[in-house]
């Protein structure tokens, strides 16, 4: 009977649970391992675990790594738009550090790597049909076969193609814009070389006939965009001194505007302001100055022989640019006592 009392007093005493240990974060090697092993939903779940993490919690991932990964992730499942926004997400870490802390500045070696890798990459989805890219460059008598852009071990010989057929491409280019006079199809062609160091980066290992082209570009590049950057500069100056021209107010009857008591006349004076045609130009040029600038900045980071000018050229550039957007912003509405003084 006391046995049983005592086993009936065990069942009533209510059983504590130990709360369940929250489940560990994924390494970057354990999510590449699952990739590799083709789990692609898993590794989405992992992602998702890993990528919102900021601080020190994050400090143990690459976020450029981990967008690319999911970039892979989605292209296989043959998302190709999800993979493109994620190619594109990882680039942009890339290029403004990564994610990573600041007492740990990424490797620039690292960082254009990942960046030319991500490029193109993202131009040879872009350039392919149902996941497979056909060469357009082949032997004579021979029909190039489509190479899938979803085998990782084909995308070498997929970027070797894609370099053949960029290089094809771009020669008439190039020689057109050596020979013309507008800066227009400098700056496109410039921003096509770009992709094409990138490509031949992960084709080749190296960027030597890219490189070559440029030289051989941007003596010519160097001296349109210094000319238009001086000539967008003296224009903005001109503008920003006819706004900021003092008038002096009058009133209805031709005096002065009256103020105070007694009717004590009182000068004041506003600025003339901007035209319909000056706030286009302003525009312009700020859209013009912005293009010169970032294409200057890609000139001189390649190493090309007119480096040194291209920075210059984009130190210029900037600095109009932002001018042109200083005047156009300025407000002219204001009511002086005294003539303002022009802004140098």
């Amino acid at each position: 009977m006391r046995k049983w009392l005592i086993c009936g007093l065990v069942a009533l005493v209510p059983v504590v649970m130990r709360a369940a240990e929250p489940e560990a974060l994924p390494s970057s090697e354990q999510m590449h391992k699952t990739f590799t092993e083709g789990q692609y939903q898993q590794v989405l779940q992992q992602l998702s675990r890993v990528l919102p993490l900021k601080g020190p919690a994050a400090r143990p991932y690459d976020r450029v790594d981990l967008l690319t990964l999911r970039g892979e992730t989605f292209l296989q499942m043959k998302q190709q738009s999800k993979a493109l926004d994620s190619f594109k997400e990882a680039l942009k870490e890339a290029q403004t550090g990564g994610g990573v802390d600041p007492k740990q500045p990424r490797d620039p070696k690292v960082t254009e790597e990942q960046t030319r890798g991500l490029r193109a990459e993202m131009l040879l989805i872009n350039r392919s049909q149902a996941f497979a890219y056909k060469p357009k460059v082949a032997p004579v008598g021979t029909v190039p076969a489509p190479i899938s852009v979803l085998d990782v071990t084909q995308r070498k010989p997929a970027y070797t193609a894609l370099l053949a057929d960029v290089k094809v491409e771009m020669a008439p280019k190039v020689k057109a814009a050596k020979a013309g006079k507008s800066l227009v199809p400098v700056i496109e062609i410039v921003r096509t070389l770009g992709d094409l160091r990138a490509v031949e980066q992960s084709a080749t290992g190296a960027t030597t006939e890219s490189d070559a082209l440029l030289d051989d570009l941007s003596g010519h590049a160097a001296e349109l965009m210094g000319d238009e950057v001086a000539r967008v500069e003296k224009q903005t100056t001109k503008i920003s001194d006819s706004a900021n021209t003092s008038i002096l107010l009058r009133d209805n009857i031709g005096g002065t505007v009256r103020s105070g008591s007694g009717g004590q006349t009182v000068d004041r004076y506003k600025l003339t302001g901007l035209t319909y045609q000056d706030n286009q130009n302003l525009k312009a040029a700020i859209d013009t100055t912005a293009k010169i600038a970032g294409v200057a900045h890609d000139f001189g980071e390649t190493g090309a022989k007119s480096a040194t000018a291209f920075k210059k050229i984009e130190k210029d550039a900037t600095a109009t640019h932002d001018k042109a957007n200083d005047v156009l912003k300025a407000d002219y509405n204001q009511i002086y006592d005294s003539p303002p003084k022009k802004p140098k």
